[in-house]
């Protein structure tokens, strides 16, 4: 019979020379690469390192010219949205001429304006027609509104036109119709 002792006595000693000797060139080997490692990463950082230093100094002499057109691009900005205030409000000094040129031109020749204004974008046209032989004032407003509607005054107001209240009385002998006519800018939702 053959005794086979599993459990290793506390008496026995393990011989470490021996897998030393084995193991010393893998050892060996797993040390200098991990050396070689460190001083690849290392070599690497101060590449690194180097090329963050040559792009802050390069950022330093670029600096003030990159803030100066930030400060051109801001300064543009704000000049755009003045431009875009002032052609918002330009309208009635550049344009006024033309607006009350293409008016009296399409008013029919019994019709007549008391009151034209422009506000909020919206011209407003009050006024009066009389009767002319058999041909009612109101026909008359109804064309000339169809007349300013259908004339170029459609790029500056394309919201339409809008007769907004008529009222007849009499002057004298004449049956007069006083209007109220509005050329609306298209509101943007």
């Amino acid at each position: 019979m053959i005794r086979i002792n599993i459990l290793a006595s506390r008496k026995q000693k393990v011989n470490f020379s021996a897998y030393i000797k084995d193991y010393f060139p893998i050892l060996g080997i797993a040390f200098t690469c991990v050396v070689m490692l460190n001083v690849f990463f290392i070599l690497v950082g101060a590449g690194k390192g180097m090329e963050v230093q040559r792009l802050r100094a390069s950022w330093a002499s670029q600096e003030p010219g990159y803030r100066q057109i930030q400060a051109l691009k801001t300064e543009v900005n704000g000049l755009r949205q003045k431009v875009g205030v002032f052609r918002e409000n330009a309208f009635p000094l550049m344009q006024f001429s033309r607006v009350m040129d293409i008016v009296a031109s399409n008013m029919p020749s019994n019709v007549w304006l008391t009151e034209m204004s422009f506000l909020d974008k919206n011209l407003t046209l009050k006024g009066g027609a009389f009767d002319i032989d058999d041909q009612d004032a109101s026909i008359s407003v109804t064309a000339y509104k169809d007349a300013l509607a259908g004339s170029s005054l459609n790029q500056y107001f394309t919201g339409g036109v809008e007769i907004g209240g008529i009222e007849r009385s009499r002057i004298k002998d004449k049956s007069v119709l006083r209007f109220e006519m509005q050329l609306k800018t298209q509101q943007v939702p």
